[in-house]
Formats: structure tokens, sequence, C-alpha cells
């Protein structure tokens, strides 16, 4: 693995336990964002943190790197849910959040986060190729 890959791949595992640490602070705000046909929001939020906490430390791990990755992916996958519901709802989205306080075109906001889940998706796929 090159210098390159390998701090790629320690920046990724960063960024998902980073993400997954969020879970147990920013609480109040992932439940909100959590589509309402789904029950027991908060745990889902505790259980998603914890899994993306587990994840990104299992990604380091040469022997499990590529299960990770997989799973990380899927995770994502699943994300988009979310991501395409905010989409649907966005005004909604806009007046709760107060997104107009911090987001000068909430439209980028709503479109950005479902076109950056394909970047992630596509970018924690290149950790599932042998090295």
């Amino acid at each position: 693995m090159s210098l390159v890959e390998r701090n790629s791949l320690w920046l990724t595992a960063l960024f998902y336990i980073g993400v997954g640490i969020t879970h147990f602070f920013a609480v109040d705000f992932l439940v909100e964002i959590i589509p309402d046909i789904l029950p027991a929001k908060m745990i889902l939020v505790y259980l998603s943190g914890f899994i993306q906490i587990v994840l990104g430390i299992a990604l380091l791990n040469k022997n499990t790197r590529k299960q990770s990755a997989c799973l990380i992916a899927l995770m994502l996958v699943v994300y988009l849910w979310v991501h395409v519901d905010m989409l649907i709802q966005k005004d909604y989205f806009i007046e709760t959040l107060n997104l107009t306080n911090y987001i000068a075109n909430p439209d980028i906001f709503f479109y950005g986060r479902i076109a950056l889940q394909f970047v992630m998706i596509y970018w924690i796929l290149a950790f599932t190729k042998d090295n």
C-alpha cells in the first residue's frame, strides 16, 4: 500500500469513527432526520453511531478491511433513504432545522448530500480491492 493509499485509509477510518462519535452528541438533530416510518429513532441513532465506529476501526485491520468497506458501502446506500426523504420534505427541514440561518441555498444542501453519498460509496469501495 502506497503512502497516499495508507493516508487515505487512515483519514477515511477516522472520518467514520468521528461521524460515529457525533451520533452520541448530535442525537436531537439525527433523530429529527430519520424518516418517520422508522420506529425507535433514538436507538437507531445510537446503534448507527456505534456501527460506524466499529466499522471505521475494522477498516484499519487488513483482515477485516474488505468486509468493513462493503458494510460501510451498504450503510451509505441505506442512508440514501434519509437524504431522499429530507429532499422530499425539504420545506419541513428548512424550517425545523433553521437551515436558512446556516446555508444560503438549501437546495445545494439537499442535492449535495445525495451526490456526496455516491462519491462516498465509490471511495469506500476502493478499499475492497486487494493491496
